[in-house]
């Protein structure tokens, strides 16, 4: 692999690593939640959840960025 190329895989490698971290740790947050009550333990799985949210479309985003110019976009994504 070129160096480019590698560094976008390596990219998207940690950006699917971080989805499958912060979606354990919502599940495991509002898993506590539910167990035990406390909304301190509900408000770190929904902040867990966000970052999942944002992750995904970081990926999305950073996949869309290396795409080639086109005609509708002549300037490059």
């Amino acid at each position: 692999m070129n160096t480019s190329a590698e560094a976008r895989w390596i990219e998207q490698r940690s950006l699917r690593f971080e989805v499958g971290a912060n979606a354990v740790m919502a599940l495991a947050g509002f898993s506590a939640h539910v167990l035990t009550g406390s909304s301190a333990l509900l408000l770190d799985g929904l902040y867990s959840a966000v970052l999942v949210g944002f992750s995904l479309i970081t990926s999305g985003k950073s996949r869309n960025v290396v795409r080639p110019p086109d005609l509708a976009w002549p300037f490059g994504y």
